[in-house]
């Protein structure tokens, strides 16, 4: 049996490559027979970025319904560890994958169970793939 993964992929101002992290999460879970799901947390108080993310997810949904989705909003700016372990708090996952695109994530993932906390640059890499096995 294959372990249910969580993505969370935290946004804040670097919005850089914000639609294809979104979309490879979704192509991922073509190829990956287990459980998925994403969790995107933001601080993004522009309205037209939080658009554009619930546009991305909205569109994703339509071939991929079987992806559980979650969009977490902060009302005010907060620190990217805050919508880390915000995002943690909320995931189902056995594995967590985390996009590491802000600045420091810290370390110190105590207090979240036997959760296998996996941190990438960016969701769209490969090599994700081969650590969920």
């Amino acid at each position: 049996m294959y372990p249910t993964v969580s993505f969370i992929l935290p946004v804040q101002k670097n919005t850089d490559f914000l639609t294809e992290q979104i979309n490879a999460v979704f192509k991922l879970s073509e190829r990956y027979p287990g459980f998925c799901e994403l969790i995107i947390v933001s601080d993004v108080l522009e309205n037209g970025i939080f658009q554009l993310i619930w546009l991305t997810v909205k569109l994703n949904k339509i071939g991929h319904p079987h992806v559980r989705t979650r969009i977490i909003r902060y009302a005010s700016h907060v620190e990217s560890e805050e919508l880390v372990k915000m995002g943690i708090k909320n995931a189902l996952g056995e594995k967590i994958v985390i996009a590491a695109n802000a600045p420091v994530i810290s370390d110190d993932f105590d207090g979240f169970g036997k959760k296998d906390i996996i941190i990438a640059k960016f969701l769209f890499d490969e090599d994700i793939f081969k650590n969920l096995a």
